[in-house]
């Protein structure tokens, strides 16, 4: 190379390799030379591997900050200290070199040229610890700047490769340390930063050799990204007993001021002119990086109570906000991660739009399934052409459709996008976009995410908006002071229900709900917090209190937001009803994000006349507007219908509230924080679904309405709540991202009242839930309703139940979970079958709604797959809906059928699907009837919630076998000897239940009203005697033809299939069930 650095070309080469996962030490033939350092003395420490070099050591001392006096020099400047440079290697130049510490390493910091190297000065200099001239009160740390003014080249190390494993030419990285190409002989300081403390907190203890600590990985709100903290920055020493994950530490902080604009990497930062990079820095101005670490005197306590102080308060605050941080940080590391450099197919072009195929593989499964919760439907997503020079995106879209499958080796996403071109002012994006659209081109994709939300969240905590707020005297004042436990008990009100009982909206309200009204009527303001167990009428009361405030002051405003666009929907729906109810006409106007416009199309289009699009096409509106705000609601309008995603809400929201006064707004939480600024004259605010809206996300909604009143938060403490399956695992408690419910629940200036009657389900489901999910809390939950008005399953004519006039169904199935091939859930295809064989005997009789709600995500998949390969023979099905327990929250149907999946052995009694709040979801969603399918001697077994469930719910009726559902409308299934059979006169009575339940064998249920067959005579199969189901074979049976339901084969069943895991089938025997004839 003769003193040069690589070629740009020769750099890309050999990151190609690594990225497509080839060693180049093996594709050049030739091992990387570890040579001697000139100084013998340090040798041994510059030798060192990466692993080596992390390893924990005695802290060098107390580290004091040193204020450098000399003068901040112009960047101007720093170029022209670049023009009088030595020709000659090591020769120390007349002015020297100015060089900033780049990395802090376990004897040595490593520096790099400020202004960018020019040949033959190093780009890494090693500064070790004994020099002389780099002495001073403290070690170097990353942001101090030195002049160099002589050094010795490493042999072997002269020129690096920009990637983390090099072939005949060493890595400028290894294992996140910067290799040195010189060692610094003599150096002068020219300024040593100042740092200052800030409030960071633990994420990842990172351990060596022999379990020592090695590093610790850090996070703070003031960090443009997660840093790895190393021994020589234990400020004091170290202790263990503080690197635990989630420990809120004192992280120093300084501010890299030069140059201006750097590469921030989580063990280094290097200067934005740097060659070397690996991808994953971020570009930063002037930014902020640790460099040291210490324990924290902060005792952080969350939620907040009232023996908190004030100060404590605040701490929290700054806490919170690097709870946020780190969120932050994880979405934009997983966007950044999967962000793919692929060659699109395209699939469909109509000149500015396309559709586009991608492949992606991947070697390991984890990969697939991590990319996967990045790469999901709706997901916003940008394109650029990958060229010699840095390509705009011409096109912007969202993913259509994507598909994992297993290959011989490895796996495959496979994801279809639609794409919008897009036109860049003074750039030719129009070529780039035919390029892409010829089919040979590589494209880099990236998923889009907007950060903006968690840099809000961020600011008015590291503000102390909050607690400044609750300072403040005025009503908004004391709603947030009740929040952050800052104030004591309100006062009782002074109204009483007699003096609301004769208003129409208020008329039907009972118990709780009375209670509810009256402290949202008082005129103190408050904050309620409604505990709102299923099927209590949440929503209802809500409106209906809305709609008191509303009639009772003409100047009043209320919102109405929740987490869940389906909420705002049925809440717009409840409304409307209430309304025509009582004959009052409130114009109503809902909100909802682009993505929420296209993701829930079908149900937001329920309430189109409420939506924005209709009230901006009201002809006295637009006439009313001048050219430039009717051309924004124009295209806003074509958006809704073209391009939902893409419709701005918010400008066009504000144009209309600008002409229009409306009293009455729904919205997503999300979107009123965004967009909160253009309601700050609401008075009152309802927060429905408050489960899943958290605590911060809250609080930052407060922040926009100075003139609110009254809040009114209710939601169930007992179902999901926020999902923090994105967030880190060490801010999940006590930063505020979890469900506002456990924060107000404690705070005691916070009215609290409790639902308690369930006007949702049959009150034999009823009783089952409230044994299994509120019993051990303390509550009840009673039926509000009647076994008559409940009878959409009952009422059937022909049906057969276990038990009576009760449309509870217990099937108890133990056939074989299988892992899903391409993710790490499971399916239990002999589940499935039974599910498609109880939807065929159902769905042309039931008249209602049905859903069925799975506890993994695999087996969803596959009897979504079953249902969809039914619908050309029953197009109807496409109405049955497939959920998982997660995604059901908040829905309902008439008939739900719980599919469980595991079985005995399978997994351990904590696992997920045991999640009291999990499973209280999915059994609540019923209201006429509820189908439970499973090992329920192993959900017995796991206790808890299950036991509770099924000790109740065997009270009422009892288990039966996967063969009810042939007898369940079968005319010829009767009653044998006091227990029903199904038309081979096999009984539904689980036998293999009950051998495990011995004591279930007391609960007598009446059958009398079923045709009673005695079997002592010749039977249907022409057997004598009774007859008793075999054990062992004991699973829904039609017959001997075993028929696949996945590829509609004979001859083996779905688990089977050879479509399956890849082509290769299960192989082996069925695992003790037995096969049934197919549909």
């Amino acid at each position: 190379m003769d003193g040069e650095l690589m070629s740009s070309a020769e750099q890309e080469l050999a990151a190609l390799a690594v990225i497509n996962g080839l060693d180049p030490d093996q594709v050049f033939g030739s091992e990387r030379v570890e040579s001697e350092v000139v100084e013998p003395s340090v040798a041994e420490n510059l030798s060192k591997s990466g692993d080596e070099a992390e390893e924990v050591y005695e802290s060098c001392g107390e580290r004091e900050e040193v204020e450098s006096g000399g003068e901040e020099m112009e960047e101007e400047k720093m170029e022209e200290e670049k023009e009088d440079e030595s020709e000659n290697e090591g020769e120390l130049n007349s002015k020297g070199r100015v060089y900033v510490v780049v990395q802090v390493q376990r004897y040595q910091a490593i520096i790099a040229p400020v202004g960018g190297r020019r040949v033959p000065w190093p780009h890494f200099v090693s500064v070790r610890d004994d020099l002389p001239s780099a002495r001073t009160e403290r070690p170097l740390q990353i942001g101090d700047l030195l002049e160099l003014k002589q050094y010795d080249w490493r042999e072997g190390f002269s020129f690096l490769l920009n990637v983390e494993d090099g072939a005949d030419i060493t890595a400028w990285l290894n294992n996140g340390q910067i290799k040195a190409q010189a060692v610094a002989k003599e150096v002068s300081l020219m300024e040593l930063k100042l740092a200052q403390p800030a409030v960071g907190i633990v994420l990842e203890v990172n351990y060596g050799v022999g379990g020592k600590v090695k590093s610790l990985t850090v996070m703070s709100a003031l960090l443009r990204m997660r840093q790895r903290m190393y021994p020589r920055q234990f400020v004091g020493g170290f202790d263990e007993s503080w690197a635990v994950t989630g420990m809120v530490v004192l992280l120093d902080i300084v501010q890299l001021n030069r140059p201006a604009d750097w590469k921030v990497g989580m063990g280094y930062t290097l200067p934005k002119s740097s060659p070397f990079g690996t991808g994953d820095e971020r570009s930063a101005h002037r930014p902020a990086v640790a460099v040291g670490i210490r324990p924290s005197p902060i005792r952080h306590e969350f939620p907040f109570r009232a023996e908190h102080g004030n100060e404590l308060v605040k701490q929290g605050e700054e806490v919170m906000a690097t709870g946020m941080a780190a969120c932050s940080d994880k979405q934009e590391s997983e966007l950044n991660r999967f962000t793919v450099t692929v060659t699109p197919s395209t699939v469909d072009d109509q000149n500015e739009t396309a559709t586009f195929e991608i492949q992606c593989h991947w070697e390991r499964k984890e990969e697939l399934v991590d990319m996967c919760k990045v790469w999901r439907q709706d997901q916003p997503i940008s394109m650029a052409l990958v060229g010699p020079d840095d390509a705009k995106p011409c096109g912007h879209g969202f993913v259509s459709m994507v598909r994992r499958e297993e290959l011989q080796f490895g796996y495959v996403l496979v994801a279809q996008i639609f794409v919008v071109f897009q036109e860049i002012k003074n750039y030719n994006s129009w070529e780039d976009w035919e390029l892409i659209k010829e089919g040979n081109s590589q494209v880099r994709i990236k998923p889009l995410q907007s950060l903006e939300v968690f840099q809000r969240r961020i600011d008015l905590l590291l503000q102390h908006q909050p607690s400044e707020m609750a300072a403040d005297e005025s009503a908004r004042g004391q709603i947030v002071a009740s929040i952050l436990a800052r104030t004591e008990a309100r006062a009782e009100p002074e109204l009483t229900w007699e003096e609301l009982a004769d208003r129409p909206e208020l008329s039907r309200m009972i118990e709780g709900q009375r209670e509810t009204a009256r402290l949202m009527l008082d005129p103190i303001p408050r904050i309620c917090k409604q505990m709102a167990p299923p099927g209590t009428g949440k929503t209802d009361v809500a409106t209906r209190i809305m709609l008191a405030i509303l009639r009772e002051n003409l100047e009043a405003r209320v919102l109405y937001v929740a987490p869940m666009n389906v909420a705002v929907v049925r809440a717009v729906q409840q409304m409307a009803e209430n309304m025509e109810e009582i004959g009052w006409r409130e114009p109503m106007l809902a909100l909802f994000a682009g993505s929420g416009k296209a993701k829930y199309r079908e149900e937001i289009a329920h309430i189109g006349d409420h939506l924005l699009a209709s009230a901006v096409r009201a002809p006295h509106l637009l006439d009313g507007l001048d050219v430039q705000k009717k051309r924004v609601v124009q295209r806003y309008l074509t958006a809704c219908e073209s391009s939902p995603r893409t419709a701005n809400e918010g400008k066009v929201a504000g144009i209309l509230m600008g002409k229009e006064k409306r009293r009455l707004i729904f919205s997503t939480l999300s979107l009123a924080e965004q967009i909160g600024g253009l309601l700050s004259e609401f008075e009152v605010i309802i927060l429905d679904e408050a489960g899943q809206a958290s605590s911060v996300q809250v609080l930052s909604m407060l922040t926009n309405f100075p003139a609110l009143k009254k809040l009114l938060v209710t939601g169930d403490d007992h179902q999901l709540g926020v999902n923090l399956q994105e967030v880190p695992e060490a801010v999940r408690e006590k930063c505020g991202v979890d469900t506002i419910l456990e924060n107000l629940q404690i705070a005691a200036a916070v009215d609290k009242t409790v639902l308690s009657v369930n006007f949702r389900s049959h009150p034999a489901i009823t009783e089952c839930i409230e044994e299994a999910a509120y019993a051990p809390h303390g509550l009840r939950l009673v039926s509000g309703r009647t076994v008559e008005q409940m009878n959409m399953l009952t009422g059937l004519s022909g049906i057969k139940l276990p038990s009576v006039g009760i449309p509870l169904v217990l099937i108890h199935q133990t056939s074989p979970m299988v892992p899903d091939p391409t993710s790490f859930s499971q399916s239990n295809p002999g589940q499935t079958e039974t599910v498609m064989a109880l939807i065929k005997e159902l769905f042309p009789r039931f008249p209602g709604t049905i859903r069925v709600v799975c506890l993994y995500a695999g087996q969803a998949s596959e009897i979504g797959q079953a249902i969809a390969a039914q619908t050309a023979e029953h197009p109807d099905w496409a109405r049955i809906i497939i959920a998982t327990g997660d995604s059901t929250q908040g829905h309902e149907s008439d008939a739900v059928i719980v599919v469980t999946t595991s079985t005995g052995g399978g997994e351990s009694a904590d696992a997920f699907w045991n999640h009291p709040r999990r499973v209280n979801v999915a059994l609540s969603r019923p209201r006429h009837a509820l189908f439970v399918i499973g090992d329920l001697a192993h959900l017995w077994k796991a206790e808890g919630i299950w036991q509770r469930f099924l000790r109740k719910a065997l009270e009422r009726t009892i288990v039966v076998a996967p063969n009810f559902v042939e007898a369940m409308f079968h005319p010829n299934a009767c009653v044998v000897n006091g227990i029903l059979a199904d038309s081979d006169g096999l009984p539904v009575k689980s036998l293999d239940f009950y051998d495990f339940f011995p004591e279930g064998r007391q609960y007598s249920v009446p059958l009398k009203d079923y045709p009673e067959r005695s079997m002592r005579g010749p039977t249907a199969r022409g057997a004598g005697g009774p007859i008793r189901q075999p054990r062992g074979q004991r699973n829904f049976t039609r017959g001997s033809e075993r028929r696949c339901w996945n590829c509609e084969g004979v001859g083996h069943m779905a688990f089977e299939c050879p479509s399956r895991r890849g082509g290769q089938g299960m192989a082996g025997p069925s695992r003790g069930f037995r096969p049934r004839r197919g549909f």
